[in-house]
């Protein structure tokens, strides 16, 4: 068995990460706490780096406030880390009781600590199935806070163009 390249005990040629040791040291990190859920934190860091160019490409010092309370709520940082913590948190612990075949390419358990953490509670409590339904209603919300996009305008537009396909 092949011990994984982590930083503590790399490839004998050196550290093979691009970010050099401290890019090899924040995916130990990376990996230790949240498993290959992990990735969900770079998805989430791009998309608001993308924003933020964005923002600054159109000049514009803040974008214009959404009308409804409810879409304010839904715009703001506090709703993209509540999405991001329920986004991980639902990922972990799907990772954990149903990805455990993971767990030799990780530095620790599948899902990392947090869904060391999370996915035995979630199971002892709603069950195999419960948790696992659980963690999908939840990581469906996560992503659309994080991501910031309506599910149900993603259902219109795709029975619109289906609707459009099939009259034409």
């Amino acid at each position: 068995a092949q011990d994984p390249a982590w930083s503590t005990s790399g490839a004998p040629a050196g550290v093979r990460n691009l970010g050099g040791r401290l890019g090899a040291w924040m995916a130990d990190v990376g990996f230790f706490l949240f498993g290959f859920s992990v990735w969900w934190c770079v998805a989430a860091g791009a998309r608001a780096w993308l924003s933020a160019l964005a923002r600054w490409m159109r000049q514009d010092d803040e974008a214009p406030r959404p009308l409804g309370w409810m879409a304010r709520l839904r715009e703001g940082r506090l709703a993209f880390w509540f999405g991001l913590a329920l986004l991980l948190a639902a990922s972990t612990t799907l990772e954990w009781s149903r990805l455990y075949r993971l767990e030799p390419l990780l530095p620790g358990h599948a899902g990392g600590a947090l869904g060391y953490l999370v996915g035995p509670a979630s199971v002892k409590w709603l069950g195999f199935t419960g948790s696992g339904l659980l963690g999908i209603v939840a990581g469906v919300l996560g992503v659309a806070l994080v991501f910031r996009f309506s599910w149900g305008q993603l259902a219109e537009r795709i029975g619109a163009a289906r609707t459009r396909a099939a009259s034409g």
